[in-house]
């Protein structure tokens, strides 16, 4: 081979993949399960206190419900069911914008909310007996029960009260709320979240760095590796 030919931008790209082969073979895995398997989300509001805090940076498994393309939306094929009470990663159908929340309503799910409590098919999901109260921060918490899943749902005693609401969770809808109940954009202000727009479940807590003020203290280091409920 001529000096001219080892000096050419082929040559020189031929062997640049030739000696770093292995490693690009290891970013494309990577780029691969962090677009089409597990992908992570940090938490920047307050909507789903006392569950997720701002900071918090979850993940996310895009391959709970169904397997789309690399950082895609788009589904190939379903692999399974969305879950009352699962932690839903979402695109809000009003403005596109990412959001996560707690599923609550699945299709056939008739509900109403009034005042934050969950009527679910004729049901309280509230268990108000086991409420606490945080009088310095003027708040509530109470669980909530749907099947065998118990989850938390914090309150403002000073909220303004919203109207009651009623949905009927049609095919391939879900309804969304946010565990900080009197604090959260969710399905009571722009409606039911269609299959489609679904992006994965959170399952854990990967670490909690906060440097924006929200909480106390910036570094959450019992929040680390910890998983979601």
């Amino acid at each position: 081979m001529s000096q001219t030919e080892k000096s050419g931008f082929k040559y020189q790209l031929r062997e640049f993949f030739r000696v770093n082969r292995g490693l690009l073979i290891a970013l494309a895995v990577i780029l691969f399960v962090r677009g089409s398997i597990v992908n992570q989300y940090l938490i920047p509001s307050g909507s789903m206190i006392p569950t997720l805090i701002v900071g918090d940076r979850v993940l996310v498994n895009r391959v709970a419900y169904d397997f789309k393309l690399p950082l895609m939306n788009t589904s190939l094929f379903r692999l399974g069911e969305p879950q009352r009470g699962d932690i839903v990663v979402f695109v809000n159908p009003s403005d596109g914008k990412v959001m996560i929340k707690r599923l609550i309503g699945i299709p056939g799910d008739e509900i109403q909310v009034d005042d934050g409590l969950v009527k679910l098919n004729g049901e309280m999901t509230a268990r108000l007996e086991e409420l606490t109260e945080d009088f310095e921060r003027a708040t509530a918490t109470y669980p909530e029960v749907m099947g065998d899943k118990k989850f938390f749902v914090q309150r403002l005693r000073l909220a303004p009260k919203l109207p009651t609401q009623s949905f009927v969770v049609g095919e391939g809808e879900y309804l969304m709320l946010g565990d900080n109940r009197d604090n959260s954009q969710d399905s009571r202000f722009w409606g039911l979240v269609p299959r489609e727009l679904l992006i994965g479940r959170a399952f854990g807590i990967l670490m909690s760095f906060d440097f924006g003020g929200a909480n106390e203290e910036r570094v959450q280091w019992q929040r680390f590796f910890s998983g979601l409920n």
